[in-house]
């Protein structure tokens, strides 16, 4: 009688609220038996605590253990475990009273095989438990009951909820297995709606990563990339944009500071097929050398202190769309080692994970130094550098296009007066002349600063460009960038090892190269994550 009732009410309700179980659906339709045996009323509270897990908890191992925990009360078993397909093997992702050992034996013995042949014929299988070890059986009617269920989400079969009881002189009931049939079902919809929520999660992470990188790389309130000029080196830089720009070819930018690189990119990807997919623009000084691995390929949860969830990196951020990396000379040769195999392969691995991932998004690098003295100098990767190189690109500095300056010039002043609010009539002829006159060598940058600050400080509708810095080219002429110890430390140490052809101690070695004891110099190299075979690699590529 029991049996009967309890399997017509929490059937019928498994598939009246299959994809929403909330605490509401048991209390009026369990009520009744509350007041029976104590058997009943512990089957009632296991079931709400799965019901309440399912609404309420948002981890997958907290769920999963709420689940196997009420499953093993209801049955009364010993020991239990939830098992899932993944990849292409099962793996326990609950589990009371078992050890890894215990399931991780070859599939095809004892218990393993059992939980495989669950899975496979998908269907629920309860046995005696001498039946699936009998040379350990001394006393068969002593031995218990060992069951499987497998759980099922609409029609294929996705893992097995496994329970024995080894030490009792019982079988397991029929009304027991009616209720775990109703939990192995509650434990499809709850990895189900679990997915569902991680995948929300996810939107939102990448929604607000993807905003994040859009702020940054553009200002907000002013035009998106506008290329103003008429000169020949201006016209046949546009040349090359426009023959590139339809294809998925790697480019290569070069250019002094501030001559306007990151629009060079920017009209490459609008004038692309793939501008409706995301533009990120990443520039590789400003990223932590400790967290620009994490900042590319991303990381997996608790992949290192502090990454409390799952991460995409600018990889997948930048699928189907354009990854623009500035600076690109300051990656390590660790890191241009890794960019070339993702280049390659077009596959990666989230830093602390283990699956490969995916990616499709078109490169375009950027740096005002000279890669090719880098190359020789050993502290660029010849093989990554033709790999870069494929269409270069070279922006022309401002001093070359001086004809262009008057419609920059009229350019930025209409921009800036409309930005603050204030009306210019024009820029006189003399001041014009001083602009076509001056070296610019900050470039386009320099000149939009300088349009800038004279809208700022000029009154009455009338512009007063401010004295040009003509001091520049003495105060200031070495523009290099002002890199970190440890990292000029270690582009040093990759250039001794590089003219060293990777070889360390002895005669014609790095470490005798830098004045150092060879067990010093490993000892560096190892603090600074640099590998010798990544020289002989390069050397055998050139």
């Amino acid at each position: 009688m029991h049996r009967t009732l309890i399997e017509k009410n929490f059937c019928l309700g498994s598939k009246e609220s299959h994809f929403k179980i909330t605490i509401a659906v048991f209390p009026q339709d369990l009520k009744p038996y509350l007041d029976r045996t104590s058997k009943n009323a512990l089957w009632v509270e296991s079931l709400l605590s799965v019901g309440n897990a399912l609404g309420s908890i948002r981890t997958r191992n907290e769920l999963f253990n709420q689940i196997i925990k009420q499953a093993m009360r209801i049955a009364g078993a010993e020991r239990g475990a939830i098992f899932l397909k993944q990849d292409t093997k099962l793996e326990m992702v609950a589990s009371r009273n078992i050890e890894i050992p215990e399931t991780s034996s070859t599939v095809g013995t004892g218990q393993t095989a059992f939980i495989q042949e669950v899975f496979e014929s998908g269907r629920e299988i309860v046995r005696k438990a001498e039946n699936l070890r009998p040379a350990r059986v001394k006393n068969l009617d002593a031995m218990g009951w060992t069951a499987g269920f497998p759980i099922r989400l609409k029609s294929r079969v996705i893992g097995v909820i496994f329970m024995a009881c080894e030490l009792a002189r019982m079988q397991l009931p029929e009304d027991e297995i009616s209720l775990l049939r109703i939990i192995s079902n509650q434990a499809a919809v709850a990895l189900e709606n679990m997915e569902a929520y991680e995948e929300i999660i996810d939107l939102k992470s990448d929604l607000e990563a993807e905003t994040h990188f859009y702020r940054e790389a553009f200002e907000p309130g002013l035009p998106g990339v506008q290329m103003i000029g008429r000169t020949t080196p201006f016209k046949k830089m546009l040349g090359l944009i426009s023959r590139v720009a339809a294809s998925d070819t790697t480019v290569m930018i070069t250019g002094e500071t501030g001559v306007g690189k990151d629009l060079v990119a920017q009209a490459i990807h609008q004038n692309s097929s793939r501008s409706s997919g995301p533009f990120i623009a990443v520039n590789v000084v400003s990223l932590s050398p400790e967290l620009i691995a994490s900042e590319l390929f991303g990381h997996e949860k608790g992949a290192f202190t502090g990454a409390s969830r799952t991460r995409k990196g600018r990889f997948e951020l930048a699928g189907e769309g354009t990854l623009f990396l500035d600076d690109i000379d300051a990656f390590s040769l660790d890191i241009q080692a890794k960019m070339l195999r993702v280049l390659e392969t077009r596959t990666f691995e989230r830093v602390g994970g283990t699956r490969t991932l995916k990616t499709s998004f078109r490169l375009v690098a950027a740096s005002n130094r000279n890669i090719e003295e880098l190359v020789e100098q050993g502290l660029f990767r010849s093989d990554f550098y033709y790999r870069l190189n494929v269409f270069p690109i070279k922006v022309p500095p401002l001093r070359e296009r001086a004809e262009d300056i008057p419609a920059l010039a009229r350019y930025f002043l209409k921009r800036f007066a409309k930005k603050f609010g204030k009306t210019f009539d024009k820029i006189s002829k003399n001041d014009l002349d001083r602009l076509i006159e001056y070296h610019w060598p900050g470039n386009i940058r320099e000149l939009r600063h300088v349009i800038e600050r004279a809208v700022l400080l000029s009154r009455d509708g009338r512009l007063v460009i401010p004295p040009l810095e003509t001091c520049v080219p003495a105060c200031g002429a070495n523009t290099e960038k002002i890199l970190p110890l440890r990292e000029m430390e270690a582009r040093h140490i990759m250039g001794a090892l590089s003219h060293c052809r990777g070889k360390v101690s002895g005669k014609g070695g790095a470490a005798a190269l830098l004045e150092v004891k060879p067990t010093t110099l490993y000892s560096k190299m190892k603090r600074l994550g640099i590998e010798r075979d990544a020289y002989l690699v390069k050397k055998t590529g050139r």
